[in-house]
C-alpha cells in the first residue's frame, strides 16, 4: 500500500525546521559562533575553518584530500578568492551567490557542477551570513 505524500505549508516546514534546531543545538550554536566570529570570506584561513567545520557537521561529504574532484581545500580556495565579490552579494542580500559557490570548477579535476555537497555548503555560508535574506524557514536562530 503506498503511503501518500504531505503537501508541504508553511506551517509545517516551520515545525520540521524548529525541531531540527532543538535536536541539534550544539552543532548549530557552535557553526553560529564560528561564523560570527570570521563573518568575511576573504581570509582563506577563516573560510578554510567553515567550510571544514560544514562539511564535518552537515556530512555533506566533500572529500578531505582527493586528486580528482574538488576537495574541501578547493571549496576554501574558491570562496576565498573570490572573497569580495561573495561579501558583497550577501550583503545585498543576493541568494543567487549560492549557486556561484556551488557551480565552482577546478582544473584538472572532474567537476561536480552544482552537486548536492557543494550547494550544502554554499547554502551553510550564505544561510549564517545573511539571514535576513533567506526565507524564513531556512534562518539560524541566535545562539
Amino acid at each position: 500500500m503506498k503511503k501518500s505524500l504531505t503537501l508541504p505549508t508553511s506551517e509545517l516546514v516551520k515545525t520540521a525546521c524548529d525541531e531540527f534546531d532543538r535536536e541539534n543545538a550544539e552543532v548549530e550554536g557552535a557553526l553560529t559562533e564560528l561564523f560570527r566570529q570570521y563573518p568575511e570570506n576573504t581570509d582563506a584561513r577563516h573560510v578554510l575553518l567553515k567550510v571544514a567545520a560544514l562539511n564535518a557537521l552537515y556530512s555533506t561529504q566533500i572529500r578531505v584530500y582527493t586528486k580528482t574532484i574538488p576537495n574541501v581545500l578547493d571549496v576554501a580556495r574558491h570562496i576565498s578568492r573570490n572573497g569580495a565579490y561573495i561579501d558583497s552579494a550577501l550583503a545585498a542580500g543576493a541568494l543567487e551567490v549560492v549557486d556561484f559557490i556551488a557551480r565552482m570548477t577546478v582544473p584538472g579535476k572532474k567537476n561536480h557542477i552544482n552537486s548536492r555537497s557543494q550547494r550544502s555548503i554554499a547554502t551553510g555560508i550564505v544561510r549564517r551570513l545573511t539571514p535576513s535574506a533567506m526565507p524564513a524557514s531556512m534562518r539560524t536562530s541566535p545562539a
